[in-house]
């Protein structure tokens, strides 16, 4: 559990960072709703990934199938732009 809370992308690239993070959830067997790990993923990426531009993100978001919810979309959405407030 304490490898997952301190997870970060630094040098990896997100698929790795990604994979690490569902190893971590996977043997911490942590059960969480989509929001909950979405959060979780953008907490740890790079800022310059964080500060990319929304539409690329929402594109890939949608290509992973992440975004079969227009409610989950919505919510990534409104947390990708918190975050970027945040970040300035």
């Amino acid at each position: 559990m304490d490898k997952l809370q301190k997870l970060q992308q630094k040098t990896v690239s997100v698929e790795e960072y990604k994979h690490k993070m569902e190893l971590y959830m996977t043997r911490a067997s942590i059960r969480e709703s989509k929001p909950t790990t979405i959060v979780r993923f953008l907490s740890g990426l790079n800022l310059e990934i964080r500060d990319s531009d929304e539409s690329q993100v929402k594109e890939v978001f949608i290509k992973e199938g992440r975004g079969n919810s227009p409610s989950h979309l919505k919510f990534f959405l409104l947390v990708f732009s918190k975050l970027k407030e945040d970040i300035k």
